[in-house]
């Protein structure tokens, strides 16, 4: 569901039920913020009790629980620098499985504090960390690893929401706004003004300005939210309950189904 549909659904239901409220374009990107990253709060709390009640991992979680599938990120070959360090992606949140490549074979890791990492490293005797590598997770930027040595990488792992973004232009002949989809941008047209034209070079609409009087052309900032249909109406709802119209779950599968139509 793009955002150009989820706030048109607002929009209607704010209209259906006479709730009085609108959200400026510019709420609206501040709100969904919000409402995503309070839902992806919630549903990783669920999957952090599953994780250490139920002894599972977290891909095993995520399929219990489900809701976060967007979110799961998969990385091969990673590089791991002479001193044992893995520069973490910018968007990790938290992690599954690190398998580290020693002896030509991928080892599955150990994530340890590093007090307890100081301990084992003491009692390499009982325990040969060539093969039971540990790691340890430095602030969410870095891993460093044990035995310390250049190798590859393999881990799984769930990402930070994309920050959601609802860009949009102004349709000069009738002065109302215009969703401005992610690919496409404002160009000068000799004969209509600014146009606004789709990643593949169609016309969405003439003769539209944007608010921040960009240079042209400008490419729309438009980001998506990266859930699911079923978890975006579950932020849909919320929106309206903010506003002040509750709805049953039924009744806004319902209203959602009947709007497809």
């Amino acid at each position: 569901m793009t955002l150009d549909r989820l706030y048109k659904l607002v929009e209607h239901y704010s209209s259906k039920h006479y709730s009085g409220k609108t959200l400026t374009p510019e709420l609206f990107t501040d709100v969904l913020v919000r409402e995503s990253v309070e839902l992806f709060g919630i549903v990783f709390r669920d999957i952090k009790t599953v994780m250490e009640q139920k002894q599972k991992s977290l891909n095993e979680a995520v399929s219990l629980i489900g809701g976060i599938e967007p979110f799961i990120k998969y990385k091969e070959g990673a590089t791991v620098n002479g001193v044992g360090k893995l520069s973490l992606e910018e968007d990790y949140y938290y992690h599954d499985i690190f398998y580290l490549k020693l002896n030509s074979l991928y080892r599955p890791v150990e994530v340890v504090t590093e007090k307890d990492a100081q301990l084992l490293k003491t009692n390499m005797i009982s325990r040969s960390l060539w093969e039971n590598p540990i790691g340890v997770i430095d602030s969410k930027i870095s891993v460093m690893f044990t035995p310390k040595q250049e190798s590859l990488c393999n881990y799984s792992y769930l990402k930070l929401p994309a920050v959601p973004y609802y860009d949009y232009c102004i349709d000069l002949s009738n002065n109302t706004q215009v969703y401005m989809p992610v690919g496409s941008s404002i160009v000068v047209s000799p004969d209509t003004g600014n146009d606004l034209q789709d990643s593949g070079g169609g016309v969405i609409r003439y003769n539209v300005e944007h608010l921040s009087d960009p240079d042209i052309p400008y490419n729309s900032q438009t980001i998506e939210l990266e859930w699911k249909d079923t978890e975006i109406i579950v932020i849909l709802k919320n929106i309206l309950i903010n506003e002040g119209i509750s709805l049953k779950d039924t009744e806004l599968f319902q209203m959602v189904k009947a709007d497809e139509k």
